[in-house]
């Protein structure tokens, strides 16, 4: 009989010098108040990599955690595609998606698990995190960070012990698109009716899977932090790119599906925030050429918004 009650899904590519710290913070996980640490997996999919520091790593790590599944990716298939190979196998009811350069907090799994035993209905949990930047924990305070989201999520349903439950996640997502994997936990039926992550995405995967899950399923935010992600230098979050960067991939896909018919207005304003992002994020960097590129798009897509025309007409007059 199967008695998991999370699976923790690790996906690994070339991450050698930071793995151990992740996987540790799985294996030195502690009670929260008087809820135990429950059953679970770690499941670690190691998508292809090359790195000879990463691949004695997981050999290591397989030779000396038994109990945690190692699997290999036979080709790379990208971060998408290595969270579902994790899904497939995964026999938890309840999956925790962990990159492989990111911590848990300690008593992250016991916490997570006593809000599960508690909201029985639920599917779909999430829960605020903080960053590492130069090995340094920035502790992200949502009240000074996003105030804006701050106070939208204090007019959300008042559950018990501060828990919120946002009973509208697309409405609210293609405003404030707020939530990370690192502190989101989600019922596996929930993730496999949603289609799992877009493999076709190299970016934006996971906004597009909640706004799918948010079709079905009202989100309970937590109030304690899941963890700390790790910004990598050169990495995509970090790149110097717009925040919203293939942002407009993923949303011109989900504008033509039937299903998000009653969202499109929200998702294409969304779309409009995003590529009039890009215009700004370019002509700040001083590309000429990519700022002329975007700013065509946004008046082709919105020929009606006299901002997007403003955008266009500045960037072929400075060019």
């Amino acid at each position: 009989m199967n008695n998991i009650g999370l699976s923790i899904i690790t996906p690994v590519f070339n991450t050698g010098a930071v793995m151990q710290e992740t996987i540790d913070s799985v294996l030195n996980q502690i009670p929260f108040n008087s809820t135990e640490v429950p059953s679970y997996e770690l499941i670690i999919v190691d998508d292809h990599s090359t790195d000879p520091l990463t691949l004695s790593m997981l050999e290591q790590t397989a030779l000396t955690y038994p109990d945690i599944k190692v699997i290999k990716n036979s080709h790379n298939k990208g971060v998408s595609g290595a969270r579902n190979t994790g899904i497939d196998v995964a026999g938890g009811e309840w999956l925790i998606f962990l990159d492989s350069d990111d911590i848990i907090y300690p008593q992250s799994l016991s916490y997570r698990w006593k809000n599960i035993l508690e909201f029985t209905n639920a599917t779909w949990f999430s829960a605020p995190h903080d960053l590492l930047v130069n090995n340094k924990i920035e502790v992200q305070e949502l009240q000074k960070s996003s105030p804006v989201m701050f106070n939208a999520l204090r007019k959300s349903t008042e559950l018990k012990c501060d828990v919120k439950l946002i009973e509208n996640p697309i409405a609210f997502f293609t405003q404030y698109c707020f939530i990370s994997p690192i502190s989101t936990s989600v019922k596996r039926s929930a993730i496999i009716k949603a289609g799992g992550f877009n493999e076709k995405l190299k970016r934006t995967e996971d906004t597009e899977l909640w706004l799918k899950l948010g079709l079905n399923n009202q989100l309970h935010y937590l109030p304690e932090k899941g963890g700390i992600y790790r910004i990598v230098p050169g990495s995509l979050s970090n790149s110097g790119n717009s925040s919203f960067w293939h942002a407009d991939i993923m949303l011109k896909g989900l504008i033509k599906q039937d299903v998000f018919a009653a969202y499109r207005h929200q998702l294409r304003a969304m779309l409009k925030l995003t590529l009039t992002d890009y215009c700004y994020t370019f002509q700040k960097q001083g590309k000429k050429h990519e700022q002329r590129k975007w700013s065509l798009t946004l008046v082709r897509y919105f020929p009606l918004n006299l901002k997007s025309w403003k955008m266009l007409v500045s960037a072929l007059l400075f060019s």
